[in-house]
């Protein structure tokens, strides 16, 4: 009994000593990890306030903030990096297609042409013009913003930052004449993206590229929702009677 008694408090011992030696590693450990990494992203709060106010607009601008060059995911497919709409562009061969486009429909283009017009207000209207005949909201395809899905780019880990962190494609809206009928997609496909995944390892940040697909909706139809059914026949189910 004596010996079973010993035994069994060398045991608690050993597992005590074991259980004080893996925290005293730990809080070495974490004394000595950077404090300013950001639990959300696993990226330092520096990097991500650069990122967060800087001009972004393509997959190279990313790389000359960083000062790094983007390195091909293991399934990455190449196509072309995602980057300014013509319409939006900085670069110099953008302002001549502008211009060109301009030219040929016979107008001159000016820097108010690329300003956003304020929306009258509806004091400035008159009267009979406020409200317009109404205008049913067809189904059809339409632009709308979607989240990239991280899973997608790496399921395994959440410490990493996307660029960019959602994109626009084609989504079936709109309404139908009744509500027995919904506008839903007939066709779709699933569209690639170049998205770069930026991550923060061993001191030092790194870029990579991956090909994120994502559904868009091509053509869309009013279509009848599916009733419900009864299970059984109405024979089948009993209606209440009166045994007064």
């Amino acid at each position: 009994m004596d010996l079973l008694q010993k035994t069994t408090e060398s045991n608690m011992k050993s597992q005590l000593l074991v259980f004080l030696s893996l925290f005293c590693f730990w809080t070495v450990i974490s004394e000595q990890m950077p404090k300013s990494i950001n639990t959300e992203e696993g990226l330092p709060e520096d990097v991500l306030r650069m990122i967060a106010q800087a001009d972004i607009r393509s997959i190279d601008d990313l790389e000359d903030l960083l000062g790094i060059e983007a390195k091909d995911s293991p399934g990455f497919k190449p196509m072309y990096k995602i980057g300014v709409p013509i319409r939006l562009g900085r670069h110099k061969g953008t302002n001549e297609q502008l211009g060109q486009k301009a030219s040929n429909e016979g107008r001159s283009l000016s820097p108010l042409h690329l300003a956003i017009t304020p929306e009258p207000s509806p004091q400035s209207q008159p009267r009979s013009k406020i409200a317009e005949y109404s205008k049913p909201a067809g189904c059809k395809t339409r632009i709308v913003t979607v989240e990239v899905p991280r899973y997608k780019v790496d399921p395994t880990s959440v410490g990493f930052l996307l660029w960019p962190s959602c994109v626009e494609i084609k989504r079936c809206s709109g309404c139908c004449n009744t509500k027995t009928y919904q506008c839903i997609p007939v066709h779709a496909y699933y569209k690639p993206f170049q998205i770069a995944k930026v991550t923060y390892r061993y001191g030092r940040n790194e870029l990579t590229i991956h090909t994120v697909s994502i559904r868009e909706h091509v053509s869309c139809n009013c279509t009848e929702l599916a009733r419900h059914q009864p299970r059984f026949p109405p024979k089948y189910y009993r209606q209440p009677t009166d045994n007064n």
